[in-house]
């Protein structure tokens, strides 16, 4: 599993006891398609939404008032490029209105389908047969 950036390290041991490798590295996502950690903060709630689950060890997840789109704010497209270059898998649920959920699973290249995540390139090839 990568390393936690120094920064997303000190955000989440900042606001939670233990936090999970898989969060961390969903935090560090989050900070790069949200363009810095102190948005991810802003825009999950961090310290007010006790929905957002941190320390579980083979996911997290978090919930926002957002929309995500893949052209004009293209958080959609790049919450994608951004899962498939970090290996982790992450899905998308509405669990009320106006509120996304995202789940962050970490992954490994290689495995049957539950275990893998394939890199962008050949997620485009595959797409690209069908």
């Amino acid at each position: 599993m990568a390393e936690a950036t120094e920064t997303g390290k000190h955000y989440l041991d900042y606001y939670f006891d233990n936090p999970s490798p898989i969060a961390y590295e969903a935090f560090d996502l989050l900070s790069e398609l949200w363009h810095g950690p102190h948005h991810v903060v802003e825009i999950v709630k961090i310290t007010t939404t006790k929905a957002n689950i941190w320390d579980r060890d083979l996911f997290c997840s978090v919930r926002f008032r957002n929309e995500l789109a893949t052209w004009d704010f293209n958080e959609m497209t790049r919450l994608v490029f951004l899962a498939h270059d970090r290996c982790i898998r992450v899905s998308v649920s509405a669990v009320s209105k106006g509120v996304l959920e995202l789940a962050f699973h970490k992954r490994k290249r290689r495995g049957g389908m539950s275990q893998r995540h394939p890199t962008l390139e050949q997620a485009v090839e595959d797409w690209r047969k069908e």
